[in-house]
């Protein structure tokens, strides 16, 4: 049974890991040690900005950190930042710095006392945090959650595609920095011709073993593909710029640009509409827009996995 006190540290430390995984798919970097800072003294503020970000976010928009939590962030950087820094590094160079998470967490905590405390304080708080760190891996919400398994599927998701999608983007991870630009709708393309290629070809990739052949095989596959499609990918991807249609955020806009293309009906229509895209602008805008709710069913099945 943890203390009131550990009970509200490990709270504090769950917002903070959450928040700093949520600001960081945002492009902002958060520091352990400033999230926990910030869950401590703003635990109501950082809790409705997370919700507001999750929630814009499942409507496939991409939102931008508020201006309030951006402020305390940086107004905590200018007042306690060198006063964690410096912590953290008289804890490196004693018995109790540990690993790298629990050096973070100890800063953060200490970067709130003007003058370094004791040998036997920095004892007192060191076990409280493995304490609290224990109790966040034990916690029975975890455990339910893996007792239960995978989510079944919408009703109107499809196994099969959904399964592809995976792959696919597996596949294109896959590659890492040296990747030769693979785009999406590519890998998408191959994934749905030939799921056990891309499948086999992304394993071998992350796995760093031997090529015995499939991957330039793969690479030819998708080189092919582009070949045939990327003259109307370039005019089509043109074209959707400049439709009358939402905000939407960068990875959904490229699911929904996937579909379109890796399908031979959506290749059609997207020719049609090239011919005259004047006239068929309102057309596009709404088949478009339907084509972007399909892949946000699609988008949060991937999120999820």
């Amino acid at each position: 049974m943890l203390s009131p006190d550990d009970a509200a540290l490990v709270v504090d430390l769950k917002l903070a890991e959450d928040a700093r995984l949520l600001f960081r798919e945002f492009g902002f970097a958060l520091e352990l040690w400033e999230a926990l800072r910030l869950a401590r003294t703003e635990h109501v503020t950082l809790t409705c900005e997370m919700e507001r970000l999750q929630k814009l976010r499942k409507q496939g928009r991409s939102p931008s950190i508020g201006g309030l939590v951006i402020d305390s962030i940086e107004q905590m950087r200018k007042a306690l930042g060198p006063r964690a820094r410096q912590y953290r590094d008289v804890l490196r160079s004693s018995n109790v710095a540990g690993d790298s998470v629990r050096l973070d967490l100890l800063a953060g905590l200490l970067a709130q006392h003007p003058t370094l405390p004791t040998a036997d304080e920095i004892m007192k708080l060191s076990a409280q945090v493995d304490r609290c760190r224990r109790a966040l891996l034990q916690r029975p919400g975890t455990e339910v959650r893996k007792a239960a398994g995978p989510p079944p599927l919408p009703a109107d998701v499809n196994a099969d595609l959904a399964e592809d999608l995976r792959h696919a983007v597996k596949l294109r991870h896959a590659f890492g920095p040296a990747s030769p630009g693979i785009e999406l709708w590519e890998a998408m393309a191959l994934a749905l011709e030939d799921r056990a290629a891309a499948k086999d070809a992304a394993d071998k990739l992350r796995a760093a073993r031997a090529d015995d052949g499939s991957l330039v095989r793969v690479l030819e596959r998708i080189l092919e593909v582009r070949t045939r499609h990327s003259r109307l990918a370039i005019k089509l991807r043109n074209y959707m710029n400049h439709l009358p249609i939402g905000r939407y955020n960068r990875d959904l806009m490229e699911l929904a640009f996937g579909f379109l293309l890796v399908s031979p009906e959506g290749r059609g229509r997207a020719e049609q509409w090239l011919e005259d895209p004047q006239r068929f602008l309102r057309e596009a805008a709404i088949r478009v827009e339907g084509v972007i709710g399909k892949a946000q069913r699609y988008q949060g099945l991937l999120q999820a996995a």
